[in-house]
């Protein structure tokens, strides 16, 4: 999100009374004509032939709507808007909804604000604020500057149609990235969907602890690192970026997550070997990782009812949950493969559920590793696993 810029130039004072003259409608000959298409489509029954005539008159009159002519403002918003909500059961209804809407655009309500509120009941405040504030930046170029300025009241007819939709998402719950099909992961835009979960700040505390590592270490360079479910590709490419001359490998279960991460590590020009390769049942490797990094699924199924319905909806549940009778199942397996195919003080680096440290302390000191450690997370909780031969 971009910060609030300095050096803005002089802003033009305008009195009260010479605002609300700005703000007054005036009548042209075109608006008449959207206004009449309108009221007139409102009481047609036949509503499928009407979406078309509609449709082509927004974008007739698109050009329009940034003009000095807030009547024509005021209908080419309610025809828009129109055609997104003819599902809606009654006319009076729809009618009401496109009113109030069109007057909120007329008299500068429609801000980051009004659009918040209508997050409110899925997300706390400041943090619906922050979405809306995201979506403007993101998708229509907007910084906060330009927010504060009212430039939301800009928006052609088309992005303001666009806006609506996205809008409409957000309200059922959809996540934010994957509205946007990107989220920002250690400082670089990853793409983003509903084949892949979406990177959380603490995976990138477990990249920042690998790189840490790898920088401490007195040998020379050159490490292989192994990224077990690699999802979007956040991890090993951001390893890869940040130690340019590791040699890395990623493996994930599912083609279509692989097609994501493929397309992240190309744009953003990250040389990682991808590879299908369901992490149960590993090839029988020897010697060959210095450093093996994984976000496994690791939630029980016995938790989902206390996660939020974006998660739960949209989310790829396997990438999630284990079942509650094997919590473990994917670290017994990464622990068994990791005994052998890593090199002499190799490392495996983990995401964990803070549930299961014991079990775990247990479960890699049987297998044979010499060190097992635990760190927190920015929350407080023990979140990372580090296990060393």
């Amino acid at each position: 999100m971009t910060a609030p810029t300095m050096g803005l130039g002089r802003v033009v004072s305008r009195p009260l009374e010479a605002s609300c003259r700005h703000r007054r409608m005036y009548f042209s000959s075109s608006s008449i004509a959207i206004a009449l298409v309108f009221f007139v489509s409102v009481f047609v029954e036949d509503t499928s032939s009407r979406h078309g005539v509609e449709k082509k008159i927004v974008f007739l009159f698109a050009s329009l709507i940034n003009t000095s002519l807030p009547c024509t403002r005021f209908f080419v918003s309610l025809t828009s808007l129109k055609i997104l909500h003819l599902g809606m059961a009654s006319k009076r209804k729809q009618f009401l909804f496109f009113a109030l809407h069109s007057i909120f655009c007329i008299f500068g309500f429609m801000n980051e604000q009004t659009l918040s509120l209508r997050l409110t009941g899925l997300y706390p405040p400041e943090e619906a604020r922050a979405i809306v504030l995201w979506v403007l930046e993101e998708r229509f170029g907007l910084s906060w500057a330009d927010v504060l300025c009212g430039k939301v009241n800009d928006l052609s007819a088309e992005k303001g149609i666009e806006l609506e939709k996205i809008m409409r998402r957000l309200e059922q719950g959809e996540p934010v990235q994957y509205v946007l099909g990107a989220s920002v992961f250690c400082g670089r835009k990853f793409n983003v969907d509903s084949r892949v979960l979406i990177p959380r700040p603490e995976t990138e505390e477990l990249v920042k602890m690998v790189v840490a590592d790898v920088k401490a270490r007195e040998t020379g360079g050159g490490f292989s690192m192994l990224d077990i479910g690699t999802g979007s590709g956040c991890i090993a490419v951001s390893l890869k970026l940040k130690v340019d001359d590791a040699i890395v490998e990623a493996w994930d279960v599912s083609s279509d997550a692989l097609q994501v991460a493929k397309g992240n590590a190309k744009r953003l020009d990250a040389d990682v070997i991808f590879h299908c390769q369901d992490a149960l049942a590993p090839p029988d490797d020897r010697l060959k990782w210095d450093y093996i990094v994984s976000n496994p699924p690791y939630i029980c199924e016995e938790e989902a009812g206390a996660m939020h319905r974006n998660v739960l909806e949209h989310e790829p549940y396997k990438a999630l949950f284990v079942s509650d009778n094997t919590p473990l199942l994917f670290y017994e397996a990464i622990a068994g493969y990791a005994v052998k195919a890593l090199k002499p003080q190799g490392r495996v680096y983990m995401e964990i559920n803070p549930r299961f440290t014991d079990e775990l302390q247990v479960l890699f000191s049987g297998k044979g590793f010499a060190s097992v450690s635990f760190f927190d997370d920015q929350f407080g909780k023990q979140r990372f696993l580090c296990a060393m031969l």
